[in-house]
């Protein structure tokens, strides 16, 4: 999703004037989308993380690897079609 739309910002960007203002504003949407996104499943993974260890904190491998697990899983639902 997020590389058709960079190609398509891309290809607009072909166009003078209109093209340059829409390739930049689709460009700012997927940045503002994945940053968002991004930013959500890291709060998560540090809520999941401090909440199984009250104790200690999560070590940086241990947020990376439940990181990399949580966008796997992402990655999973969104091949297999929409969400419910």
């Amino acid at each position: 999703m997020f590389l058709g739309r960079a190609v398509v910002s891309n290809l607009l960007k072909f166009v003078p004037g209109l093209g340059t203002g829409a390739g930049g504003a689709i460009a700012a949407a997927t940045a503002g989308t994945l940053t968002t996104t991004l930013g959500k499943i890291y709060i998560s993974v540090l809520a999941k993380l401090f909440t199984a260890s009250r104790s200690d904190a999560p070590s940086p491998e241990d947020i990376a690897r439940e990181f990399k697990t949580r966008m796997a899983n992402r990655s999973e639902e969104s091949s297999s079609g929409p969400r419910t």
